[in-house]
């Protein structure tokens, strides 16, 4: 019963949170049960994923099995052919989640419990950046690091939680693009969020983000840059 499920906040359940928000969604919808012909409602915590970002998905997959009790597969699509798809069942979740302040949305509003513990924030920032974030390096003279989140919305509530933990800028802005696939013309938007890994984030990022981050690629080009820009933050 979901009722005798005990769920504390944690790093591992932050971490879960960050990605359900970011690379997932919560379904609902309505089916008809063959056995009584009754009509019942099925909810679900969908990921859909590529396989440069199946890592996450596992990871999504242990920490689901291991807070929730839940047993759960991930599935090759059949089109496209680089496809997964990850489904929970989650209807018996649902006062669970409100009980813990899970909001899973477009939205990126952590719960009151993320924001009050920095070690949980962090992990929550790494399920993001997993799911709909990147580590961007440039000015290669000056080498500047930029963590940046895309959404399809403004996030105020994730912007000033950053600034209460980590009392850096964070800066938003409205990005479009306009690009030619076969023949036809695409016009894209989203919002982007990203802050920058100085001398006064850099400590948090090594020590909070790093560790929960589960795509390569993303967690060596950070942790090369504080080790190379900011070493004197990690040194103990």
């Amino acid at each position: 019963m979901v009722q005798e499920l005990k769920v504390e906040p944690s790093e591992d359940l932050a971490y879960w949170v960050g990605v359900a928000q970011s690379d997932g969604c919560l379904t609902k919808y309505t089916i008809k049960r063959s056995d009584s012909g009754k009509k019942g409602t099925v909810v679900q915590v969908r990921l859909h994923v590529s396989s440069k970002s199946l890592c996450m998905a596992q990871k999504f997959k242990e920490l689901s099995e291991k807070i929730f009790l839940r047993t759960v597969k991930i599935h090759k699509r059949p089109k496209p052919l680089d496809a997964w798809d990850f489904k929970m069942g989650a209807k018996r979740l649902l006062p669970l989640f409100r009980k813990l302040d899970i909001l899973i949305s477009p939205m990126f509003i952590p719960p009151i419990w993320v924001i009050q513990e920095p070690k949980y924030f962090g992990s929550y920032l790494a399920g993001l950046i997993d799911g709909d974030g990147c580590v961007i390096v440039k000015r290669p003279k000056y080498p500047q690091c930029a963590v940046a989140l895309y959404s399809g919305s403004i996030q105020d509530v994730l912007k000033k939680s950053i600034i209460k933990t980590l009392g850096c800028s964070v800066f938003q802005r409205y990005q479009t693009r306009v690009s030619e696939l076969g023949g036809k013309t695409i016009r894209g938007s989203w919002y982007t969020l990203d802050f920058y890994i100085s001398s006064k984030t850099a400590e948090f990022a090594f020590d909070r983000i790093i560790p929960h981050l589960q795509l390569k690629h993303k967690k060596k080009k950070l942790e090369d840059f504080i080790l190379r820009r900011h070493p004197s933050t990690v040194e103990n």
